[in-house]
């Protein structure tokens, strides 16, 4: 039989989401507007680990040396 954790693929509720992600409330409704895959059911939040794992691999491939929000002084060496 296989390991209970291992069977617990499926998050059951905006708080098991936000847990498993570390996201803030705020954070999660952006992640939400972004695309990020939750099943939203008779009033309640459904997620596969995997899905929201494939997400967040999906959206952190992009190179955001450019993004003005992704500079924070003192981080990001310039030229000027």
């Amino acid at each position: 039989m296989a390991d209970k954790a291992e069977t617990k693929k499926i998050l059951t509720s905006k708080e098991e989401i936000m847990d498993y992600a570390g996201l803030s409330k705020y954070t999660y409704a952006k992640f939400l507007k972004r695309g990020m895959p939750v099943l939203y059911f008779d009033g309640r939040c459904y997620a596969h680990k995997d899905n929201i794992d494939d997400f967040f691999k999906a959206i952190t491939r992009v190179n955001s040396s450019n993004s003005p929000d992704a500079k924070i002084e003192g981080d990001i060496e310039t030229n000027n």
